[in-house]
């Protein structure tokens, strides 16, 4: 069953937020949409139902039955609902890419406990600290590391545009990300040439851009040059002569702002 839910405060009428959820027979409320209404993240980064729906078929199409994906958790854990796969992320805590406006910061544990709905469990480990540590890497050592958190065998890694901002809220001592939307216009070349623009004027290193809405673009930036080496920055299209030229990784499948790898497993010996 699907439904639409709505965040408020209770003294104003203006919707801050619009989540769509799945009601899940066996796993209870699936998050699968969010948008925020106050032009940057609230609570989490924007989700594009239609994006996801389009992610999921593919997915049950294309990836081997108990294939394991390395993903951001909270990716993982509804993902985990309704494909066929292994996510070890699932349960990873992942509380420090929550993104709070300057009055709810003082209420950062509530919050948490409150968004764990959405999350899955804590199980208290560092695997997701692993996995950001492999985000900010260089493109050689962070493979290295998401193949050992993959034991070594054949694995897949799934990342959204978005996640280069999650993996900065998470850790802003290792990577500089931001983002700023831009009014949309009649030509994609227009709109580009205007980010473009505004990046040189800002100084920051790289950029990718998608649709927010109809009228509406959204950026993310790299801030450093040493942000676009990241495996992350070379991944996702912050780097584009780089996509796909990263060694143990194959690009397998490019949909809207996701980007899904094959990993090469370790060979012993």
């Amino acid at each position: 069953t699907a439904r639409t839910l709505e965040l408020k405060l209770p003294e104003h009428e203006k919707v801050l937020a619009t989540a769509h959820v799945l009601d899940h027979p066996q796993t209870g409320d699936i998050l699968v949409g969010w948008e925020s209404a106050i032009g940057e993240p609230l609570l989490r980064s924007d989700i594009s139902a239609e994006e996801e729906g389009k992610l999921v078929a593919a997915l049950k199409e294309h990836l081997p039955a108990g294939a394991l994906v390395l993903a951001m958790p909270a990716t993982s854990h509804r993902l985990g609902a309704l494909v066929d796969a292994e996510f070890p992320l699932a349960a990873a805590d992942d509380r420090d890419t929550l993104y709070l406006p300057p009055p709810w910061r003082n209420a950062r544990d509530a919050v948490a406990e409150t968004e764990s709905r959405w999350t899955g469990g804590r199980d208290g480990d560092d695997m997701f600290r692993e996995f950001v540590e492999a985000m900010v890497s260089e493109d050689k050592y962070g493979v290295a590391r998401l193949q050992v958190m993959a034991g070594g065998a054949e694995s897949y890694l799934l990342l959204h545009v978005r996640d280069a901002f999650d993996v900065g809220v998470a850790a802003p001592d290792r990577i500089g990300v931001g983002l700023r939307d831009f009014p949309g216009g009649a030509h994609v070349h227009d709109m580009t040439r205007q980010v473009k623009a505004w990046m040189g004027e800002e100084g920051h290193a790289s950029y990718a851009v998608l649709p927010r809405d109809q009228g509406t673009i959204r950026a993310w930036f790299l801030s450093e040059a040493k942000d676009k080496s990241s495996l992350i920055g070379q991944l996702l299209p912050f780097n584009t002569a780089r996509i796909g030229m990263i060694a143990g990784t194959t690009l397998v499948f490019q949909h809207g702002g996701y980007w899904v790898y094959r990993l090469a497993p370790i060979r012993a010996g």
